[in-house]
């Protein structure tokens, strides 16, 4: 089986330490690198020290910030407009955003295929709201089969399907 680790690989994490085999969801299970020895896959959690790292791990999930406001709006919507591309920053409001906001926690998890299963809840994010990137080949919704996201959340898969009975 194809290894298929894009975040790892950018952030020069071992490819080994992710999980290759087929995730199957049966009941509650979640991804967390505050609970390692319960989680699905092993979850790292990394400290961000530049935007474009945050950028590309995040998308648009907004950290938590030491302060919420800014003369020229909210400090989330200058972020939000930063990672969501909508045009690029200043370099007085990058170093405004790497003083308010760097360095960040953000957790890391890369598997292969995960697996709903109809009546079953995979949870993805941290509970202590730290922003969180995974990165699946695959991800299969069965019908009845539920994802909770429980902090800000970026989700890269190559291919997405729900599956619904015939």
């Amino acid at each position: 089986m194809p290894k298929h680790f894009p975040t790892f690989g950018k952030l020069g994490l071992a490819t080994d330490s992710a999980e290759v085999a087929q995730i199957v969801v049966s009941g509650h299970g979640f991804i967390q690198s505050d609970n390692p020895a319960g989680s699905l896959v092993p979850c790292h959690r990394i400290t961000v020290t530049d935007l474009e790292t945050l950028k590309d791990l995040c998308g648009s999930p907004i950290p938590s910030l030491k302060d919420n406001t800014h003369k020229n709006g909210t400090i989330a919507g200058l972020v939000a407009t930063y990672l969501n591309g909508h045009r690029p920053l200043t370099d007085k409001e990058r170093s405004f955003l790497s003083e308010m906001v760097l360095p960040v926690s953000v957790s890391v998890a890369d598997a292969e295929d995960i697996t709903i299963k109809a009546g079953s809840v995979l949870t993805l994010g941290e509970p202590d709201g730290r922003p969180a990137s995974y990165d699946f080949k695959k991800i299969t919704l069965e019908e009845g089969g539920r994802i909770e996201v429980i902090s800000p959340v970026t989700v890269n898969a190559t291919s997405f399907e729900k599956v619904v009975p015939k």
